[in-house]
């Protein structure tokens, strides 16, 4: 907000660009939800992975074989070990 009086140019001016950005802020709602519900579910499953990733070095702390491990989660020991050393199953590509 301007602390100096508009005059009826400026004040135009400025609706104008109010109007403008109203219309381009509604036509881009449905982006802008769709790109926060992807964010919350990422975050949902990055916390899901870091409490899977503690259960599994737990259990295999307590002696439970690698294999037994990747039969009761579902995952290959592969992915039994990427969780346990990286705290995730997201593989990320080389460059």
């Amino acid at each position: 907000m301007s602390l100096v009086p508009q005059t009826p140019l400026e004040n135009d001016i400025a609706s104008e660009g109010t109007a403008v950005a109203d219309e381009a802020s509604e036509s881009l709602s449905p982006l802008v939800m769709a790109a926060s519900r992807v964010e919350v579910q990422q975050w949902e499953l990055d916390r899901a992975e870091q409490a899977l990733a503690e259960v599994v070095q737990d259990a295999l702390e307590e002696g439970t074989e690698p294999e037994a491990v990747a039969q009761a989660t579902g995952l290959t020991t592969n992915d039994v070990d990427r969780l346990l050393h990286t705290g995730s199953l997201q593989i990320i590509p080389q460059q």
